[in-house]
This record gives structure tokens, sequence and C-alpha cells, in this order.
């Protein structure tokens, strides 16, 4: 968790723990998204490379990763801490699938000031631009207005500026360049370049790491509650070739690939 020094620069990446979707999309299941396998959101990682390169930067900041969930459904937690976090706290609700997005920011919000408390302000807050389950891009401007601080969102690039930090932000036109004030939050969405990957080493001392969980004290009411979500279900795309001999089936292999415009 993060401990109070006179140095550190305290960076939280506010991070989500989601259902592979990509598992009911290949394969056609009747399981809800609970009992999926799970995984750190994949635009949550864009956001953690982002603080990453700024701590590639500047060696003085400290990466907490934070997330809402059921005592013990730390995964994505673990996934953080073995790419780049520096800790991670586990905010605990007993119902996380249920909230909507204002739910959501308000705990974010009472968590991550509870966490100031013990360890001084924190000059950043990063999440992903939106989830893969809930998609609705209101978790950042709304924790953001909880919170009073200023936000952008879409960030493709983010660098500190003496009290500032700018965002390149990715838009239908192009890009463009803004700057905010610190302490302020940012949403990314996918950039070019792969977030990087965890070692071995790091991957098992996070398996084994001691994650602290804090208790809410005040669980919001959702004003939109999530009943149910489920995978759609895409099916495998091919063409199956069915020939008597191996030397017709390669050549209807070739007229096929040759018509895709492929060789």
């Amino acid at each position: 968790m993060m401990e109070p020094s006179g140095t550190d620069r305290n960076l939280i990446v506010c991070m989500k723990q989601v259902p592979d979707l990509s598992i009911g999309r290949r394969e056609k299941t009747e399981q809800p998204p609970q009992r999926l396998p799970v995984r750190l959101n994949l635009l949550d990682a864009y956001a953690l490379e982002a603080a990453a390169r700024l701590r590639d930067a500047d060696k003085n900041i400290h990466i907490t990763a934070l997330s809402l969930g059921r005592s013990g459904e730390d995964e994505a937690l673990r996934q953080a801490l073995a790419i780049a976090a520096d800790d991670a706290v586990l905010a605990v609700v007993p119902d996380p699938d249920v909230l909507d997005a204002l739910a959501v920011s308000r705990l974010l919000a009472q968590a991550i000031r509870r966490l100031e408390r013990r360890a001084g302000p924190a000059e950043l807050i990063f999440c992903g631009q939106q989830s893969i389950d809930g998609q609705s891009a209101q978790v950042g401007p709304q924790l953001a207005q909880c919170l009073n601080l200023p936000f952008a969102g879409r960030g493709l690039e983010a660098s500190l500026c003496g009290g500032a930090l700018r965002i390149r932000q990715g838009n239908e036109d192009g890009t463009s360049l803004v700057e905010m004030d610190l302490p302020c939050v940012a949403a990314f969405d996918k950039f070019p370049g792969e977030p990087r990957l965890p070692t071995v080493r790091s991957s098992m001392e996070a398996s084994h790491a001691v994650i602290p969980m804090l208790e809410l004290s005040e669980i919001p009411a959702p004003l939109l509650t999530v009943r149910e979500t489920r995978p759609a279900f895409r099916g495998m795309q091919g063409v199956r070739i069915c020939k008597q001999t191996g030397e017709d089936s390669a050549k209807q292999l070739f007229q096929l690939l040759n018509a895709a415009g492929v060789l």
C-alpha cells in the first residue's frame, strides 16, 4: 500500500478485473461472465503502461494499482504488480457487478481519499478510457468530478512538464495536445506500441504478494443496475476444403487465396 514518503510522487491507476469475453465469442457457452476466466481490462493495461513510462522518466513516481472487487478478487491487481505497479490495493465491495459507472466513480473516489490520508496526495490518477464489459467511458470523467479535479480523456501519450501533465489525445481529425495542472485525472485509449509484459520472476513475485484490502464504509446505491451481461457468440468463420486428393485440395486453396488477394 502507498506509504508516506518525502520524495515519492503518488500515481494511482484505477483498474477493473473483467471476464475474458473472447472465450464466449469463440465458444458457444451459457456460462455467465462471472464464471469465465478473468483478466485485466485492456485499456487499463494501457493506462498502466502510460504510468510506467512516466516512471521511466522520473524514478520518484510511485505507482499504486487500485481496483474494486469482492474479497479475494485480485487477479487484475496481481497482473498489474507483475507488469509495473509498485503496490496494489483492493477496495472491497460486496457486489461490484451490479454497480453503475457513477457508483463505481464514487467508490473509487472514496478509496482514493482513504489512501491519500495515509500516504499523502496523489498527483496523478489514471484509468482506461472504458472497460470491455460496461463500455460506458464514464468512470474517468465522473471520478474527476467526484474529486473536483481536471480531466482529459482519449489519452495516447502523457508527459510531465513542471507542475502540469500534458496529454496527447486522439480524435476523429487526428490528435490534440492538452495540458492540466496537477493533481488531475486522465483516461487512456489504445495507443501505438503494446503495453510491456511481465517477466517470469515478476509474475512469481506477484502471485505470492499480499494485497491489502480496503473496506469501504459507504456503498452508494446504483441508479442503474446491471442485471446480466453475456458475451456475443460470433462463431468461427472459414471454408472447409473436401477434395478427394491432396493435389485437388491444394489447387482449391490456391484459388481461394488468390481470389481473396492474399497471393
